[in-house]
């Protein structure tokens, strides 16, 4: 089911439920349902900030990747070096509106990044990122990219459409297509033949390396 919401309103119900005790949702969402969507508007002028996370060098490492509780628009981030600084969760001006999807992961922890599989049966509760390598994998078993962390057991959002952050294994090229990783799971490629492109790559990026590097700037299109 998806709900087209007002900007304002897909703001809160996206960050209020994504951040809840830093640790994903324990329930709630647009219509506390797994699989439920929703829109968040982009604007023309200006990105629209959703909620922060902390960097993925953050001094506390049990936090990185992770949604910080009541950030949102007025949030005063940490500065820093890159990786230090808290990172904004943005709708982006001019790029289109975002699409998320409300699941339930695994347990196993969802990092930020990483691309993340339905369920057995195709459902959206026991998400984790394990999607199928190289050119014989399910791209309509993909669930999304997990834009914080989720831990374990809990509840949280995926984007599915629009701009965002995918973890690669190798170095990208500004314009490169990404599909799922013929190396490892939950993390994507340079498009190779035969697999189902998931978005484009709006930056050069690395090899995502936990602590070293952040997920790779993408448009979206899961």
């Amino acid at each position: 089911m998806s709900t087209k919401l007002s900007s304002a309103t897909a703001l809160s119900e996206v960050r209020a439920a994504s951040v809840s005790g830093a640790l994903g949702v324990s329930k709630g969402g647009p219509q506390a349902e797994l699989g439920a969507k929703v829109t968040a508007n982009a604007q023309t002028l200006s990105d629209r900030v959703l909620y922060h996370v902390y960097g993925f060098n953050s001094a506390t490492a049990a936090k990185r990747g992770e949604a910080i509780p009541e950030s949102g628009p007025l949030y005063q981030a940490t500065a820093g070096a890159a990786g230090v600084a808290d990172a904004a969760v943005t709708v982006a001006a001019s790029t289109g509106d975002q699409t998320w999807v409300y699941v339930k992961a695994s347990g196993v922890q969802i990092e930020r990044g990483q691309l993340v599989s339905k369920a057995a049966g195709g459902t959206y509760d026991g998400v984790a990122a394990t999607v199928a390598v190289g050119p014989g994998s399910s791209p309509h078993l993909i669930a999304g990219v997990a834009q914080h962390k989720i831990p374990a057991n809990h509840y949280g959002w995926l984007l599915v459409k629009g701009k965002g952050v995918v973890n690669c294994d190798a170095g990208i090229a500004l314009g490169d297509s990404l599909a799922p990783s013929a190396a490892a799971d939950g993390l994507a490629s340079p498009l190779a033949p035969g697999v189902k492109g998931l978005g484009v790559a709006l930056a050069a990026g690395t090899a995502w390396v936990a602590t070293a590097s952040d997920a790779t700037l993408a448009l979206l299109d899961i």
